[in-house]
């Protein structure tokens, strides 16, 4: 399989991880709503809570932009490997064809053609390179946003001891919201695992 096959393969596939992280991505925002909900309802006892479930509200929003940032910059690999095989066949097909030419004059001319279509192929591969890149760090920044909700989350839980009859809700949402973010990471990792392989 080809470069370019083997990498429009690993964004697809990164695109289907995704997918499921804006999912999940989705159930945090709601969860983050009912405990913002419950927070209201328990009134004074759960202030300290009031950051942290719009915190974890705004975490679900930039988790879902992220990861449609992410599927844009997964598309553009994926039109640019194409573009980088379609390159790669040109300069294999014009070389051969240089080959069985017998005129110097038309060798030479053929010559220039495959100097700009390799200068082509280069910039091509160079863009894909920076693309790769920015989808590497765009994943881990959202591997990080999930590490640091997991603290938040702790934060949660040491606050919901103070709300009372509150509590327990307040405790299962906080499990929820760990939960969630776990998957969200995971599928962050999982993606970054994807690319890895068989790197450029």
């Amino acid at each position: 399989m080809s470069n370019s096959a083997s990498l429009s393969i690993k964004t697809a596939s990164v695109a289907a991880e995704l997918d499921k992280a804006e999912s999940v991505a989705k159930e945090l925002s709601l969860a983050a709503k009912n405990a913002r909900f419950i927070v209201f309802r328990a009134g004074s006892q759960a202030a300290g809570l009031i950051v942290i479930t719009s915190y974890f509200a705004e975490l679900a929003e930039n988790t879902i932009q992220l990861v449609h940032t992410i599927n844009d910059i997964s598309l553009s690999v994926a039109k640019d490997s194409v573009r980088e095989w379609k390159a790669t066949l040109l300069i294999g097909h014009l070389n051969s064809a240089r080959t069985d030419l017998f005129e110097d004059e038309h060798k030479e001319t053929l010559k220039q053609v495959i100097q700009k279509a390799t200068q082509m192929l280069t910039s091509i591969s160079d863009q894909l390179k920076k693309e790769l890149s920015v989808l590497d760090a765009q994943l881990e920044e959202i591997q990080t946003l999930m590490r640091a909700a997991s603290v938040i989350v702790v934060t949660s839980r040491l606050e919901s001891n103070r709300t009372g009859q509150f509590e327990q809700n307040l405790r299962e949402m906080a499990d929820n919201i760990q939960r969630l973010t776990n998957e969200i990471k995971e599928h962050a990792t999982e993606s970054r695992r994807i690319l890895s392989r068989n790197a450029l």
